[in-house]
């Protein structure tokens, strides 16, 4: 008796242990938002320093479960594993107007990811651009006037995604 709890118990250790692989693929760009790194809030102002996050959409493709036993028990996790990659080398932030950045002409168009002071942060189902003091404290954007960033990257499948935000920047 003793042998047949401890193997049911081994199996539902080794069951709860087990994990699955579950399959995402980036579809499309969810949303692309400005926020304050200091106070963490949603903004449409630029005062100080401050981040870019375009939020990926992601679509569910396959689940796979190592244990048969794993689909019967709520104890599961699953690895995530993407089925398109973004290609990192393949992402651009234009500006759509000229600024000023450590006294030198940044171009519209040019691309602001290629900046020392610009910090890329890619995580599963995000990727944030960062704008700290080196960034802020350096750039003057000279026109009262709306800037549109725009955001293009491509992924190991294929897909070219863009999308664009305009931010009122009073640096």
């Amino acid at each position: 008796m003793k042998k047949i709890i401890f193997l049911i118990l081994t199996i539902n250790i080794l069951s709860i242990v087990s994990c699955c692989n579950e399959e995402q693929q980036i579809v499309g760009i969810a949303s692309f938002d400005a926020f304050s790194l200091v106070n963490r809030t949603s903004i449409n102002t630029v005062t100080d320093n401050f981040m870019l996050e375009a939020r990926l959409d992601l679509e569910f493709v396959s689940i796979e479960f190592d244990n048969p036993f794993a689909n019967e028990l709520y104890g599961t996790s699953c690895e995530y594993d993407m089925v398109n990659q973004i290609i990192e080398g393949s992402i651009t932030l234009v500006c759509d107007k000229d600024f000023m950045l450590n006294g030198e002409t940044v171009s519209a168009g040019a691309n602001m990811i290629d900046l020392e002071s610009v910090l890329l942060d890619n995580t599963l189902g995000s990727f944030s651009i960062l704008f700290g003091d080196s960034f802020t404290d350096a750039a003057d954007f000279p026109d009262p006037f709306i800037y549109t960033f725009t955001i293009d990257f491509d992924t190991s499948d294929g897909l070219s995604m863009t999308d664009s935000i305009s931010l009122d920047m009073q640096l």
